[in-house]
């Protein structure tokens, strides 16, 4: 398999940038033209689609970047060239009605650092021997070059490819936004991958834990809402404690006359991760003279997305906060655990993942009267992979998806939730309009039944499957795709 959804559009498919589609998704007819003899003299070649490579398509299991040209009377032995050659034609495929090729492309990472920047790529087609021939206007395709991350200094959005020799700790601190890596290619990391809370202190995104008497924190480093934090009772002799972060669950209220637990908030489908902000404890109420301690913060938010291959065999932990312990006066709440995406278009090499929740502060034997606060609740997983067997939540993952189809209603396999019946999925043409929608639904060993199929148009589409809740050009966190050419025949 090799096909995944997030920020720009390229052969893995869920990486792609939702500004390239038009939202105006009225429903086709797909369209297939009619099959004539070939008049090799009259080759043309119109447009191409995509209109950009990205580095690190077709390695580390990563599926080959699709790019399909659209032309006339493109004879059955029509050779492809691609200039300059980093960009390598793995396949060649010919429509039997002489409109169309569809190219599976590999561009290895070239190990400079140009990052960003776009090399513009000429195709060239001959027929009959070298007889005849057309080129491509140069600016109707390029190469994105992207860098590879080798060290643990994450600075960019994306990568060609990501491979990290020891551990990825990501310290606990209340400024920095959740962790994203992203590649074209595979990601490999021989370490742990933390970003767990530290006391009051939470994650990457997560939530601060409150201060003695507060609730938790109202919003976290993006500013996005803090809707399960925990919550906290001021005043009383004995110092009642704050309640517990909600997250997967609701919080645990303090056990004697204290705060609430915060309220569950996300789905466990995680379609949308701006609103799936693991929440602070709150905080221990204070007693008159005896003080009282803070909340734990919540655990942090990573998301992990592959083309090809993720290997991290030591796991990933984004664990809550455990509230500061007490020697007088009402503990605080612990924090929510956090929440920990993966999706990969090749296989999930995984150890334990872990968001596992912040414990109250304990009180000491000799301590001033004071009531215990409320644990925190456990976090939220996902795990996106086409070979993945998990206790895990499992969004739709593509299993060895074609990259040409010579049947307009093709059969595609997926891999997702046992029993789940809530996701949705659609065909998009070059335009961005829906040809096609379908519903897939899951067995008892997490696979769609073959009866799903899906009905293409010619030349470029895109398949996609959405988690409930989700939407596939607002939320590509929801949403995995392949992509696919039709070529009549």
């Amino acid at each position: 398999m090799r096909a995944v959804a997030l920020v720009l559009v390229t052969g893995c498919s869920f990486v792609y940038n939702p500004a390239n589609i038009d939202h105006s998704i009225d429903s086709n007819t797909a369209d297939v033209e009619v099959i004539a003899d070939v008049d090799p003299t009259m080759l043309k070649l119109t447009d191409v689609w995509p209109t950009q490579v990205y580095e690190g398509a077709g390695t580390g299991g990563a599926r080959p970047a699709l790019v399909v040209i659209y032309g006339h009377q493109i004879a059955e032995d029509a050779v492809v060239t691609i200039t300059p050659p980093a960009v390598k034609i793995v396949s060649t495929t010919i429509a039997g009605d002489h409109n169309f090729i569809a190219l599976a492309l590999e561009a290895d990472d070239d190990g400079l650092d140009n990052d960003g920047t776009s090399e513009p790529l000429t195709i060239g087609v001959t027929q009959r021997g070298g007889t005849y021939s057309d080129v491509l206007d140069a600016s109707k395709l390029s190469l994105v070059h992207l860098n590879a991350l080798i060290t643990t200094a994450v600075t960019r959005p994306l990568y060609s490819q990501i491979a990290i020799t020891g551990p990825l700790a990501i310290a606990a601190d209340a400024t920095k936004p959740r962790l994203q890596l992203h590649a074209i290619g595979g990601i490999s990391i021989t370490g742990a991958v933390t970003a767990n809370a530290a006391g009051a202190t939470p994650g990457p995104g997560g939530c601060a834990g409150g201060a003695i008497g507060a609730d938790g924190a109202a919003q976290n480093a993006a500013m996005q809402d803090c809707a399960g934090r925990g919550h906290a009772v001021a005043g009383g002799l004995d110092g009642a404690g704050g309640g517990g972060a909600g997250f997967a669950i609701k919080g645990d209220a303090a056990p004697t006359s204290g705060g609430d637990g915060g309220d569950a908030v996300p789905s466990m489908q995680l379609a949308n991760l701006a609103a799936s902000v693991p929440a602070g404890g709150g905080g221990g109420a204070k007693a008159a003279g005896t003080g009282g301690s803070a909340g734990g913060g919540g655990g942090g938010s990573v998301e992990i997305t592959a083309g090809g291959d993720i290997s991290i065999p030591m796991g990933i932990s984004a664990n809550g906060g455990k509230a500061a312990d007490v020697s007088g006066g009402g503990g605080g709440g612990g924090g929510a655990g956090g929440v920990i995406l993966v999706r990969s278009g090749g296989t999930a090499t995984l150890g334990t993942l872990s968001v596992a929740r912040g414990e109250p502060g304990s009180r000491a034997m000799n301590a001033l009267a004071g009531n215990p606060g409320g644990a925190g609740s456990v976090g939220r997983t996902r795990v996106d992979a086409a070979n993945v067997t998990t206790s895990n939540y499992t969004g739709p993952m593509f299993v060895a998806p074609p990259v040409v189809s010579l049947d307009q209603v093709t059969t595609l396999v997926l891999r997702g939730a046992i029993g789940e019946t809530t996701m949705t999925g659609q065909v998009i043409d070059r335009d961005g309009d829906t040809v096609s929608t379908f519903a897939p639904s899951f067995n008892g060993a997490g696979m769609t039944s073959s009866s799903t199929t899906q009905t293409l148009k010619a030349g470029y589409n895109r398949v996609c499957v959405t988690v409930a809740g989700g939407n596939a050009f607002t939320l590509p966190e929801s949403t995995n795709c392949t992509e696919i050419a039709f070529l009549p025949h």
